[in-house]
Protein backbone atom coordinates (compact mmCIF):
# COMPACT_ATOMS: atom_id res chain seq x y z
CA UNK A 1 0.00 0.00 0.00
CA UNK A 2 1.47 3.13 -1.02
CA UNK A 3 0.15 7.05 0.10
CA UNK A 4 0.96 10.26 -1.36
CA UNK A 5 0.14 13.66 -1.23
CA UNK A 6 -0.01 14.52 -5.36
CA UNK A 7 -1.00 18.16 -4.75
CA UNK A 8 -3.01 17.79 -7.87
CA UNK A 9 -3.37 14.43 -9.81
CA UNK A 10 -5.06 16.39 -12.66
CA UNK A 11 -1.28 16.45 -14.65
CA UNK A 12 0.37 13.51 -12.59
CA UNK A 13 -1.55 10.71 -14.09
CA UNK A 14 1.03 8.85 -15.93
CA UNK A 15 3.47 9.03 -13.02
CA UNK A 16 0.76 7.74 -10.58
CA UNK A 17 -0.57 4.41 -13.16
CA UNK A 18 2.91 3.92 -14.32
CA UNK A 19 4.17 3.64 -10.32
CA UNK A 20 1.06 1.53 -10.19
CA UNK A 21 1.58 -1.07 -12.53
CA UNK A 22 5.51 -0.86 -12.02
CA UNK A 23 5.57 -1.92 -8.20
CA UNK A 24 1.94 -4.09 -8.38
CA UNK A 25 0.99 -1.83 -5.94
CA UNK A 26 -2.60 -3.21 -4.50
CA UNK A 27 -3.74 -0.08 -2.64
CA UNK A 28 -2.69 3.09 -3.72
CA UNK A 29 -4.23 6.44 -2.17
CA UNK A 30 -3.80 10.23 -3.17
CA UNK A 31 -4.55 13.20 -0.48
CA UNK A 32 -4.69 16.38 -2.17
CA UNK A 33 -6.29 14.57 -5.17
CA UNK A 34 -7.41 18.07 -6.68
CA UNK A 35 -10.41 16.41 -8.10
CA UNK A 36 -14.50 17.17 -8.81
CA UNK A 37 -17.18 14.96 -7.61
CA UNK A 38 -17.39 13.71 -11.24
CA UNK A 39 -14.09 14.16 -13.25
CA UNK A 40 -14.81 10.72 -15.51
CA UNK A 41 -11.58 11.83 -17.55
CA UNK A 42 -9.02 12.31 -15.37
CA UNK A 43 -10.19 9.03 -13.39
CA UNK A 44 -9.95 7.06 -16.48
CA UNK A 45 -6.42 7.99 -16.98
CA UNK A 46 -5.32 7.40 -13.40
CA UNK A 47 -7.00 3.78 -14.03
CA UNK A 48 -4.51 1.04 -14.54
CA UNK A 49 -6.49 -1.98 -16.34
CA UNK A 50 -7.46 -4.42 -13.50
CA UNK A 51 -8.19 -1.50 -11.03
CA UNK A 52 -11.13 0.47 -9.14
CA UNK A 53 -11.32 3.76 -8.04
CA UNK A 54 -13.06 5.41 -4.95
CA UNK A 55 -13.23 9.50 -4.97
CA UNK A 56 -13.64 11.23 -1.97
CA UNK A 57 -13.14 14.86 -3.10
CA UNK A 58 -13.82 18.09 -1.34
CA UNK A 59 -17.15 19.42 -1.52
CA UNK A 60 -17.38 23.34 -2.74
CA UNK A 61 -13.80 23.64 -3.05
CA UNK A 62 -11.59 22.22 -6.06
CA UNK A 63 -8.77 21.75 -3.81
CA UNK A 64 -7.97 18.72 -1.36
CA UNK A 65 -9.91 15.56 -1.73
CA UNK A 66 -8.77 11.84 -0.86
CA UNK A 67 -8.60 9.26 -3.94
CA UNK A 68 -8.17 5.94 -3.55
CA UNK A 69 -7.07 3.00 -6.47
CA UNK A 70 -7.66 -0.86 -5.80
CA UNK A 71 -7.04 -4.02 -7.58
CA UNK A 72 -10.51 -4.94 -8.42
CA UNK A 73 -10.13 -8.25 -6.61
CA UNK A 74 -9.81 -6.04 -3.30
CA UNK A 75 -13.51 -5.59 -2.14
CA UNK A 76 -13.56 -1.89 -0.44
CA UNK A 77 -16.33 -0.55 1.25
CA UNK A 78 -16.76 3.09 2.55
CA UNK A 79 -16.96 3.06 5.96
CA UNK A 80 -17.71 6.48 6.91
CA UNK A 81 -17.44 7.74 10.43
CA UNK A 82 -19.68 9.33 13.33
CA UNK A 83 -17.26 12.26 13.99
CA UNK A 84 -17.93 15.21 11.69
CA UNK A 85 -14.64 17.41 11.54
CA UNK A 86 -14.24 20.99 10.19
CA UNK A 87 -10.39 21.24 10.20
CA UNK A 88 -9.15 18.08 8.67
CA UNK A 89 -10.47 15.82 6.21
CA UNK A 90 -10.65 12.19 6.36
CA UNK A 91 -12.04 8.78 4.46
CA UNK A 92 -12.31 5.58 5.91
CA UNK A 93 -12.95 2.28 4.40
CA UNK A 94 -13.38 -1.19 5.25
CA UNK A 95 -11.40 -4.65 3.18
CA UNK A 96 -14.11 -6.84 3.73
CA UNK A 97 -12.84 -10.26 3.12
CA UNK A 98 -10.68 -9.32 6.37
CA UNK A 99 -11.84 -6.35 8.27
CA UNK A 100 -9.12 -3.89 8.42
CA UNK A 101 -9.92 -0.39 8.40
CA UNK A 102 -7.85 2.31 6.97
CA UNK A 103 -8.65 5.57 7.59
CA UNK A 104 -7.18 8.53 5.62
CA UNK A 105 -6.38 12.02 6.87
CA UNK A 106 -5.93 15.25 5.28
CA UNK A 107 -5.40 18.13 7.29
CA UNK A 108 -5.00 21.70 5.20
CA UNK A 109 -1.95 23.67 6.60
CA UNK A 110 -3.45 26.72 8.55
CA UNK A 111 -3.27 30.04 6.97
CA UNK A 112 -5.22 33.28 6.88
CA UNK A 113 -7.33 32.27 3.99
CA UNK A 114 -8.83 29.08 6.16
CA UNK A 115 -8.36 30.98 9.27
CA UNK A 116 -7.63 27.25 11.35
CA UNK A 117 -5.35 27.28 14.00
CA UNK A 118 -3.45 23.98 15.10
CA UNK A 119 -5.03 23.96 18.53
CA UNK A 120 -8.59 23.69 16.91
CA UNK A 121 -6.81 20.77 15.11
CA UNK A 122 -5.17 18.94 17.97
CA UNK A 123 -8.39 19.58 19.93
CA UNK A 124 -10.77 17.57 16.91
CA UNK A 125 -7.96 14.73 16.38
CA UNK A 126 -8.20 14.03 20.13
CA UNK A 127 -11.76 13.92 20.26
CA UNK A 128 -11.56 11.85 16.36
CA UNK A 129 -8.99 9.53 17.66
CA UNK A 130 -11.00 8.67 20.83
CA UNK A 131 -14.21 7.71 18.65
CA UNK A 132 -12.15 5.55 15.86
CA UNK A 133 -10.33 3.57 18.24
CA UNK A 134 -13.19 2.58 19.77
CA UNK A 135 -14.06 0.55 16.71
CA UNK A 136 -13.77 -2.79 17.04
CA UNK A 137 -11.85 -3.40 14.39
CA UNK A 138 -7.68 -3.01 13.18
CA UNK A 139 -7.04 0.41 11.35
CA UNK A 140 -4.60 1.96 10.37
CA UNK A 141 -4.54 5.65 10.13
CA UNK A 142 -2.34 7.34 7.64
CA UNK A 143 -2.11 10.81 5.41
CA UNK A 144 -0.89 13.97 5.66
CA UNK A 145 -1.56 15.47 9.13
CA UNK A 146 0.68 18.88 8.25
CA UNK A 147 2.24 18.52 11.97
CA UNK A 148 6.33 18.42 12.23
CA UNK A 149 6.34 15.33 14.24
CA UNK A 150 10.11 15.48 13.46
CA UNK A 151 10.34 18.28 16.44
CA UNK A 152 8.78 16.66 19.30
CA UNK A 153 9.99 19.92 21.75
CA UNK A 154 7.38 21.88 20.76
CA UNK A 155 3.94 21.93 22.05
CA UNK A 156 1.55 20.91 19.62
CA UNK A 157 3.65 18.03 18.53
CA UNK A 158 4.23 16.63 21.63
CA UNK A 159 0.39 17.29 22.56
CA UNK A 160 -0.21 15.39 19.08
CA UNK A 161 1.74 12.40 20.26
CA UNK A 162 0.62 12.20 23.78
CA UNK A 163 -2.43 11.84 22.07
CA UNK A 164 -1.15 8.80 19.82
CA UNK A 165 0.44 7.34 23.26
CA UNK A 166 -3.49 7.76 25.82
CA UNK A 167 -5.31 5.60 22.52
CA UNK A 168 -2.50 3.09 22.61
CA UNK A 169 -1.28 3.84 18.91
CA UNK A 170 2.30 4.29 16.94
CA UNK A 171 3.68 6.33 14.27
CA UNK A 172 5.85 4.55 11.89
CA UNK A 173 7.73 6.44 9.34
CA UNK A 174 10.83 8.47 10.80
CA UNK A 175 12.48 10.32 7.65
CA UNK A 176 11.40 13.51 6.36
CA UNK A 177 8.82 13.41 3.79
CA UNK A 178 8.45 17.35 3.04
CA UNK A 179 11.14 18.92 0.92
CA UNK A 180 11.11 21.16 3.70
CA UNK A 181 12.82 18.73 5.64
CA UNK A 182 9.97 17.74 8.04
CA UNK A 183 7.85 14.53 8.91
CA UNK A 184 4.35 15.79 7.88
CA UNK A 185 3.21 12.12 6.20
CA UNK A 186 2.18 9.37 8.70
CA UNK A 187 1.42 6.20 9.04
CA UNK A 188 -0.32 5.13 12.55
CA UNK A 189 -1.34 1.91 14.07
CA UNK A 190 -1.35 -0.36 17.22
CA UNK A 191 2.03 -2.08 18.18
CA UNK A 192 -0.48 -4.78 19.38
CA UNK A 193 -2.23 -5.01 16.14
CA UNK A 194 0.69 -5.72 14.31
CA UNK A 195 -0.36 -4.68 10.84
CA UNK A 196 2.20 -2.90 9.59
CA UNK A 197 5.89 -5.14 9.02
CA UNK A 198 7.82 -2.66 7.11
CA UNK A 199 7.13 0.95 6.00
CA UNK A 200 9.59 3.40 4.20
CA UNK A 201 9.89 6.81 2.45
CA UNK A 202 10.35 6.72 -1.39
CA UNK A 203 11.46 9.82 -3.73
CA UNK A 204 8.72 11.71 -5.13
CA UNK A 205 6.21 11.24 -7.80
CA UNK A 206 6.52 15.41 -8.93
CA UNK A 207 5.10 17.16 -5.71
CA UNK A 208 6.87 18.60 -2.71
CA UNK A 209 6.04 15.44 -0.61
CA UNK A 210 7.66 12.34 -0.50
CA UNK A 211 6.19 8.57 -1.55
CA UNK A 212 5.16 6.63 1.59
CA UNK A 213 5.53 2.92 1.47
CA UNK A 214 3.44 0.80 3.75
CA UNK A 215 4.06 -3.33 3.63
CA UNK A 216 0.82 -4.62 5.36
CA UNK A 217 0.45 -8.52 7.20
CA UNK A 218 -2.20 -9.05 5.02
CA UNK A 219 -2.59 -11.70 2.47
CA UNK A 220 -1.71 -10.41 -1.05
CA UNK A 221 -4.86 -10.52 -3.66
CA UNK A 222 -4.62 -13.47 -5.94
CA UNK A 223 -4.56 -12.11 -9.82
CA UNK A 224 -7.48 -11.22 -11.60
CA UNK A 225 -7.92 -14.40 -13.91
CA UNK A 226 -9.82 -13.69 -17.17
CA UNK A 227 -11.72 -17.05 -18.68
CA UNK A 228 -12.51 -17.04 -22.59
CA UNK A 229 -13.42 -19.57 -24.82
CA UNK A 230 -11.26 -20.27 -28.43
CA UNK A 231 -11.13 -21.92 -31.37
CA UNK A 232 -8.39 -23.05 -33.41
CA UNK A 233 -9.39 -22.13 -36.92
CA UNK A 234 -5.55 -22.65 -37.98
CA UNK A 235 -6.03 -26.29 -38.12
CA UNK A 236 -9.22 -26.76 -39.40
CA UNK A 237 -9.72 -28.17 -43.46
CA UNK A 238 -11.44 -25.42 -44.97
CA UNK A 239 -12.86 -27.17 -47.43
CA UNK A 240 -14.17 -30.14 -45.50
CA UNK A 241 -16.00 -27.52 -43.69
CA UNK A 242 -17.50 -26.04 -46.58
CA UNK A 243 -19.26 -29.04 -47.29
CA UNK A 244 -20.29 -30.19 -44.46
CA UNK A 245 -21.77 -26.77 -43.71
CA UNK A 246 -23.41 -26.62 -46.95
CA UNK A 247 -25.33 -29.81 -46.42
CA UNK A 248 -26.11 -28.66 -43.22
CA UNK A 249 -27.99 -25.78 -44.15
CA UNK A 250 -29.72 -27.16 -47.03
CA UNK A 251 -31.14 -29.91 -45.04
CA UNK A 252 -32.77 -26.99 -42.77
CA UNK A 253 -36.47 -26.85 -42.77
CA UNK A 254 -37.75 -23.60 -43.88
CA UNK A 255 -41.46 -24.35 -43.16
CA UNK A 256 -41.21 -21.71 -40.00
CA UNK A 257 -40.91 -18.66 -38.22
CA UNK A 258 -38.34 -16.37 -38.77
CA UNK A 259 -37.23 -17.24 -35.08
CA UNK A 260 -37.74 -20.86 -35.72
CA UNK A 261 -35.15 -20.69 -39.07
CA UNK A 262 -32.85 -18.27 -37.28
CA UNK A 263 -32.53 -21.04 -34.22
CA UNK A 264 -32.18 -24.26 -37.04
CA UNK A 265 -29.42 -22.29 -38.32
CA UNK A 266 -27.66 -21.40 -35.34
CA UNK A 267 -27.51 -25.01 -34.17
CA UNK A 268 -26.27 -26.36 -37.32
CA UNK A 269 -23.65 -24.00 -37.93
CA UNK A 270 -22.35 -24.24 -34.31
CA UNK A 271 -22.49 -28.32 -34.68
CA UNK A 272 -20.43 -28.29 -37.66
CA UNK A 273 -18.04 -25.75 -35.95
CA UNK A 274 -18.03 -27.97 -32.97
CA UNK A 275 -16.88 -31.07 -35.20
CA UNK A 276 -14.53 -29.07 -36.76
CA UNK A 277 -12.70 -26.60 -34.62
CA UNK A 278 -13.95 -27.39 -30.69
CA UNK A 279 -14.54 -24.69 -28.53
CA UNK A 280 -11.47 -24.63 -26.07
CA UNK A 281 -11.92 -22.75 -22.06
CA UNK A 282 -8.47 -20.85 -21.35
CA UNK A 283 -7.72 -19.04 -18.46
CA UNK A 284 -5.26 -16.51 -17.96
CA UNK A 285 -4.07 -13.97 -15.05
CA UNK A 286 -5.06 -10.09 -16.31
CA UNK A 287 -1.63 -8.09 -16.21
CA UNK A 288 -2.12 -4.56 -15.41
CA UNK A 289 -0.23 -2.94 -18.94
CA UNK A 290 -1.56 -0.37 -21.18
CA UNK A 291 -1.07 -1.34 -25.24
CA UNK A 292 1.03 1.48 -25.60
CA UNK A 293 4.03 0.04 -23.47
CA UNK A 294 7.09 -0.80 -25.66
CA UNK A 295 10.13 -2.19 -25.06
CA UNK A 296 11.97 0.96 -24.97
CA UNK A 297 9.50 2.45 -22.42
CA UNK A 298 10.43 -1.08 -20.19
CA UNK A 299 14.50 -0.62 -20.86
CA UNK A 300 14.12 2.70 -19.04
CA UNK A 301 11.50 1.64 -16.46
CA UNK A 302 14.37 -1.31 -16.13
CA UNK A 303 17.10 1.66 -16.21
CA UNK A 304 14.89 4.20 -13.54
CA UNK A 305 14.49 1.33 -10.93
CA UNK A 306 18.43 0.86 -10.53
CA UNK A 307 18.75 4.32 -10.13
CA UNK A 308 15.85 4.40 -7.19
CA UNK A 309 17.79 1.62 -5.72
CA UNK A 310 20.91 3.87 -5.99
CA UNK A 311 19.72 6.83 -4.19
CA UNK A 312 18.02 4.51 -1.69
CA UNK A 313 21.09 3.07 -0.47
CA UNK A 314 23.25 6.14 -1.16
CA UNK A 315 20.60 9.09 -0.05
CA UNK A 316 22.90 11.59 -1.82
CA UNK A 317 21.70 14.44 -3.83
CA UNK A 318 23.65 13.26 -6.76
CA UNK A 319 22.06 9.98 -7.57
CA UNK A 320 18.73 11.86 -6.17
CA UNK A 321 18.72 14.25 -9.24
CA UNK A 322 19.40 11.26 -11.36
CA UNK A 323 16.43 9.88 -10.40
CA UNK A 324 14.29 12.08 -10.83
CA UNK A 325 16.05 12.86 -14.28
CA UNK A 326 15.29 9.24 -15.45
CA UNK A 327 11.59 9.28 -13.99
CA UNK A 328 10.91 12.68 -16.05
CA UNK A 329 12.10 10.42 -19.02
CA UNK A 330 10.13 7.60 -18.67
CA UNK A 331 6.98 9.92 -18.24
CA UNK A 332 7.94 11.75 -21.64
CA UNK A 333 8.47 8.13 -23.06
CA UNK A 334 4.50 6.77 -21.89
CA UNK A 335 3.09 10.29 -22.81
CA UNK A 336 4.53 10.17 -26.80
CA UNK A 337 3.88 6.49 -26.54
CA UNK A 338 0.14 6.89 -26.03
CA UNK A 339 -0.36 9.78 -28.06
CA UNK A 340 0.92 7.98 -31.09
CA UNK A 341 -1.07 4.59 -30.07
CA UNK A 342 -4.50 7.01 -30.09
CA UNK A 343 -3.67 8.77 -32.86
CA UNK A 344 -3.44 5.72 -35.27
CA UNK A 345 -6.34 4.20 -33.40
CA UNK A 346 -8.15 7.29 -34.59
CA UNK A 347 -7.09 7.25 -38.18
CA UNK A 348 -7.57 3.73 -39.27
CA UNK A 349 -11.08 4.05 -37.39
CA UNK A 350 -14.45 4.32 -39.02
CA UNK A 351 -17.41 6.11 -37.70
CA UNK A 352 -18.46 3.84 -35.12
CA UNK A 353 -14.95 2.69 -34.14
CA UNK A 354 -13.49 5.98 -33.80
CA UNK A 355 -16.49 6.39 -31.00
CA UNK A 356 -15.49 3.44 -29.67
CA UNK A 357 -12.01 4.82 -28.94
CA UNK A 358 -13.32 8.48 -27.90
CA UNK A 359 -15.40 6.88 -25.16
CA UNK A 360 -12.56 4.62 -24.19
CA UNK A 361 -10.25 8.25 -23.77
CA UNK A 362 -13.44 10.09 -21.87
CA UNK A 363 -14.05 7.65 -19.79
CA UNK A 364 -17.81 7.05 -21.06
CA UNK A 365 -19.48 3.52 -20.70
CA UNK A 366 -20.74 2.47 -24.28
CA UNK A 367 -25.15 2.45 -23.94
CA UNK A 368 -26.83 -0.64 -25.13
CA UNK A 369 -30.27 -2.35 -25.49
CA UNK A 370 -31.56 -3.58 -22.63
CA UNK A 371 -30.70 -7.31 -21.72
CA UNK A 372 -34.01 -9.63 -22.99
CA UNK A 373 -34.16 -13.36 -23.60
CA UNK A 374 -36.93 -12.56 -26.38
CA UNK A 375 -36.95 -10.62 -29.07
CA UNK A 376 -41.01 -10.33 -28.80
CA UNK A 377 -40.78 -8.80 -25.20
CA UNK A 378 -37.90 -6.45 -25.95
CA UNK A 379 -39.74 -4.98 -28.48
CA UNK A 380 -43.01 -5.20 -26.51
CA UNK A 381 -41.87 -3.38 -23.83
CA UNK A 382 -41.04 -0.93 -25.91
CA UNK A 383 -44.28 -0.49 -27.26
CA UNK A 384 -45.86 -0.60 -23.64
CA UNK A 385 -43.18 2.34 -22.92
CA UNK A 386 -43.88 4.64 -25.83
CA UNK A 387 -48.27 3.99 -26.45
CA UNK A 388 -48.97 6.32 -23.32
CA UNK A 389 -46.84 9.08 -24.76
CA UNK A 390 -47.92 8.66 -28.47
CA UNK A 391 -51.31 8.69 -26.92
CA UNK A 392 -50.53 12.22 -24.94
CA UNK A 393 -48.88 13.63 -28.13
CA UNK A 394 -52.05 12.60 -30.27
CA UNK A 395 -54.16 14.21 -27.91
CA UNK A 396 -52.34 17.70 -27.70
CA UNK A 397 -52.01 17.67 -31.78
CA UNK A 398 -55.96 17.55 -31.95
CA UNK A 399 -56.42 20.52 -28.96
CA UNK A 400 -53.82 22.72 -31.11
CA UNK A 401 -56.17 21.74 -34.33
CA UNK A 402 -59.08 22.52 -32.62
CA UNK A 403 -57.53 25.63 -31.22
CA UNK A 404 -56.19 26.95 -34.59
CA UNK A 405 -59.83 26.33 -36.33
CA UNK A 406 -61.72 28.17 -33.63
Amino acid sequence: MRHWNARSARKKTIAITDNIIANDIDIFIITESWLAENDPVVIGELLPPGYSFMNFNRKGDEHGGIAIIHKSQISLQNYPSTTKTTYFEHASVVIKNTGLRIVTVYRPPPSKVNGFKTSQFLEEMESFLEDECLVPAKTIFLGDFNIHVDEPGKPEVARFLDTLVVNGLHQHIQEPTHISGHTIDLIISRPEDKLVSKSCVLPSLGSDHMLIDCVINCAKPAPLRVTSSVRNFKCMDKSEFTQNLTSEIEGLDLRGTADEMLGQLESSVSSVLDAHAPSQTRSRSLRPRFPWYNQEINDERCKRRRLERKWRKTRTDLDHVAYIEQSNRVNKLIQSAKEVYYNEALESSDCKNMFVVLNRLLNKNAKSLPCCDSALELSDSFARFLSPKLLKLDKNSVSIVAHVVV
